[in-house]
């Protein structure tokens, strides 16, 4: 379940990023803290570069490869956020936790832009959408809804060789799936040193992240990653625009019936939930 990512600049030096699916049984996790020297870390853009990609390229669906089909159930094993809203369609509340922090105000874009692009191609295939972010640092306290999207931003994860992960908390008997945590380090650890995330990837990683978030996640021992290098849910993804394929596939997460459903808004987190966990590992 093992697969190698992507390259990203670390200072002068070339690392490399790399994503674990990993299914964990258990509901409650330790997270890390927020810290507050994450703001120096993330307002620091010295000469780092946004690396904007070409959207509408011409990869293909990778639906199949991203996600399991249970040949016991006949069902294909995803979730997607159809039924959040009173008409049926997408209510996606995302609370970003930076009270604490101050984000860069690229780093704020990129929170907004990546959600908005996963929205953008859930509406285009016929299905209505809205996605709301909230910032606790502009005095905005929140969607409390089931489900809903929690944005952490924190200095290490997993002992440092983590960059992101994105949790699920679903109950397998019941098929639902009732929070999301999305958690972004600012730093990784290398041996004895302990290395500054360069701000230029945070666009790509915050939009791979979502695009996890949004449907696209490695259940039941899936990847959740494409295998095309030209897609945002390729491992070695550097760029954050969705490209076709990235398209298509949620295209395929929104118009099959899926294996978790949304729970109903304040429904109470049953006794059989697990975490399933996507890992961006350094």
């Amino acid at each position: 379940m093992h697969t190698t990512l992507s390259l990203w600049q670390i200072g002068m030096a070339t690392r490399r990023f790399w994503f674990l699916a990993v299914t964990v049984a258990a509901f409650a996790i330790n997270g890390c803290s927020l810290i507050d020297d994450l703001e120096d870390e993330l307002n620091d853009d010295d000469d780092d570069e946004i690396v904007h990609c070409q959207s509408g390229r011409p990869t293909e669906i990778y639906f199949s490869d991203a996600v399991r089909y249970n040949s016991s159930q006949q069902r294909w094993v995803f979730h997607n956020w159809k039924g959040t809203g009173s008409d049926g369609g997408c209510d996606i509340h995302i609370n970003v936790h930076d009270s604490d922090i101050t984000l860069s105000q690229t780093v704020r874009q990129a929170i907004t832009a990546g959600a908005t692009a996963w929205r953008n191609a859930i509406v285009a295939n016929g299905v209505r959408c809205d996605v709301y972010v909230h910032f606790e640092s502009q005095g905005d306290s929140g969607s409390t809804v089931s489900p809903r999207i929690d944005m952490e931003f924190v200095e290490l994860l997993n002992g440092g060789d983590i960059a992101g992960s994105t949790t699920v908390a679903a109950s397998p008997a019941a098929r639902t799936f009732s929070h999301v945590r999305i958690q972004i380090a600012s730093h990784v650890v290398e041996g004895n040193d302990t290395l500054t995330i360069p701000l230029s990837t945070f666009p790509a990683l915050i939009t791979h992240e979502y695009g996890h978030a949004f449907g696209i996640l490695g259940y039941e021992g899936a990847t959740g990653h494409s295998s095309e290098e030209e897609d945002v849910m390729f491992p070695t993804a550097d760029c954050s625009a969705l490209s076709a394929g990235d398209i298509a596939t949620m295209r395929e997460a929104y118009t099959r019936v899926p294996f978790y459903a949304p729970v109903a808004s304040g429904s109470q987190i049953s006794s059989d939930t697990r975490e399933i966990r996507v890992l961006c590992k350094y």
